[in-house]
Order: C-alpha cells, then sequence, then structure tokens
C-alpha cells in the first residue's frame, strides 16, 4: 500500500508542477503524460525480477492474422501487466507507415486513423522531436520524408516487394523501398537477444516490431499506465522460443515508448485497445492486400 500511495503522490505532484510552471497553455493529457512519464522514470525497477504468469496463445482473428496476450508480473510489484502481441502473415496483409500532420494527430483517434485507411490494426512509430517530427530514416509510398539520419537509432524496419524486414543503416538497400522507418535500439538480432543497453534497471511501457523464423512481423505492447519492462526485459521475452513461453523472434527492434506506447486492432471478433498519453505523429498499419 506504502508503494501505490506514493506512486499515485508522484503522479498528482508531477501533474500540478507541470501546471504551474508551464509557460504556455497546458492540456490535460500533456499533464497526465508528464506525470505518468516521470512516475515511469523516477520509479526505475523496485519491483524484482519480471514474471511470466501466464504465456497465452497464439489465436486466430483470421487467416493470416493472429493475436496473443502474455499476463506478466513482478515478485514485489502492485499489480500484474499485460503484453498484447499481434503476428501477421506477410502474403495476406500489407504493413503501411502513416504520417499524420500535427493539425491530424489532435484531432484524429487511432480508430479514426484505422478507417482513414481500411486497417485493421494499428501501432506507434519511431520516436519524434517536441515538433511532432519523425526522427531519422521515413519513407512513405516509396517517397523519402526524411533522408537525415537519427543517431544512436541503428535499425531500419522496411517493407520492399510486399515483404517487411529489418536491417543495419549499412544494410538497408535505400532503392525500391515502400516504406521504411528508422529506429532502435535492437532488441534481438539473429535470434539472440541484445546487451548492454544505457539504463538496463529503467521499466517503462514498451513498443516493438518483431520478425519470427517465418518472416511473419510481430507487433508488441505493454499495456501498464505505470509498469512495464526494461529493454533487457523485453529483449529476453522476444528472442524467447515459444515453448519457453517466449515469441520466438530472430529479429525485433524497439520503437517509441513511454507515453507514445498505443495499439489498436479490429479484426473480426478480435480486439485490442492499448491507450496511448501523447499524440504521436507516424503509425503503422496491417492492411488486408487486395
Amino acid at each position: 500500500m506504502k508503494k501505490a500511495a506514493c506512486i499515485i503522490l508522484l503522479i498528482l505532484v508531477a501533474g500540478i508542477v507541470l501546471w504551474l510552471t508551464a509557460y504556455r497553455p497546458v492540456l490535460p493529457e500533456q499533464v497526465a503524460a508528464f506525470a505518468v512519464d516521470a512516475a515511469l522514470k523516477v520509479r526505475g525497477d523496485f519491483g524484482g525480477n519480471f514474471q511470466i504468469i501466464d504465456p497465452g496463445r497464439w489465436e486466430p482473428a483470421l487467416p493470416g492474422l493472429e493475436i496473443r496476450t502474455l499476463r506478466l508480473g513482478r515478485e514485489k510489484d502492485l499489480a500484474s501487466f499485460k503484453l498484447q502481441a499481434v503476428r501477421v502473415s506477410p502474403s495476406e496483409f500489407a504493413i503501411e507507415v502513416i504520417r499524420l500532420t500535427p493539425k491530424e494527430s489532435s484531432r484524429m483517434r487511432p480508430a479514426e486513423i484505422m478507417a482513414s485507411r481500411n486497417a485493421l490494426a494499428l501501432i506507434n512509430g519511431p520516436f519524434f522531436d517536441h515538433m511532432e517530427q519523425s526522427l531519422g530514416l521515413l519513407v512513405i509510398d516509396g517517397r523519402v520524408i526524411n533522408k537525415k539520419p537519427r543517431r544512436g537509432a541503428d535499425a531500419i524496419f522496411f517493407v520492399k516487394d510486399g515483404r517487411p524486414r529489418i536491417a543495419t543503416r549499412e544494410d538497408f538497400p535505400h532503392t525500391d523501398v515502400d516504406f521504411a522507418i528508422q529506429t532502435g535500439p535492437w532488441l534481438v538480432r539473429d535470434g539472440a537477444r541484445i546487451e548492454g543497453f544505457q539504463r538496463p534497471w529503467l521499466v517503462d511501457r514498451r513498443s516493438a516490431l518483431g520478425l519470427d523464423a517465418q518472416g511473419r512481423l510481430l507487433l508488441a505492447v505493454t499495456d501498464a499506465a505505470i509498469n512495464g519492462l526494461s529493454l533487457y526485459e523485453l529483449s529476453h521475452l522476444l528472442a524467447r522460443p515459444e515453448s519457453g513461453g517466449g515469441l520466438g523472434c530472430v529479429d525485433a527492434v524497439n520503437l517509441d515508448g513511454g507515453t507514445s506506447t498505443q495499439m489498436m486492432l479490429s479484426a473480426g471478433d478480435a480486439r485490442i485497445r492499448v491507450r496511448g498519453f501523447k499524440r504521436v505523429p507516424v503509425f503503422l498499419l496491417v492492411v488486408k492486400k487486395r
């Protein structure tokens, strides 16, 4: 109970401080985003090692589209939380990247974004600046939107010839690419989990992309407001074989997380809705191939 009271107090204080010290009008959603982000970063990992309480199983939503819910927890934490995962067959579904203007991102909800593109699923994209400009390489519909590389983001997720792939900046082909985002860090590479992350103790909300041995794309997010995984833990979970409760990725990369983390799916009778605390300018969409 003491931990719960401390976290609630921290959120309230952070929100009040932001409200009182801002030099311009602040929206309630900005206060909430700041408060949650502050709580996550101050808190760190005081709950002990994460545990897989229930690994769940892949359930078909549509042919070539599956969903899975993993219930996770910590030895001494307040409550369990979930990792929501979507697995997509590129033979049945296309992966697209969409960029919103600041005006669009302020008025369009995820459901409206999906409806505008006839998408079945959506996940937030890479990191962006305070002007809502995506950082690093960005290619949409074959057109280079931003070609300036982002320092420290050593992976590029891209779609070429209808196939999702992940490459290093050095191996990225640059030509005949339909969509591309620069992101990072790598979480899994060639089947091996990555180590040596900066601030490996930091627990946060997470978003990630992965590819399995069959070339299927995995979208994954944690759903807790003030809990989550460190990059080390996320890497471990993504690389871990399915037989051991993991997601069995051979390659995986981190997306923007924290208050940006969000996912939505509406396919058949299946529904996933992980709300974000912040507007984001770039999304990845799953669209049925024509």
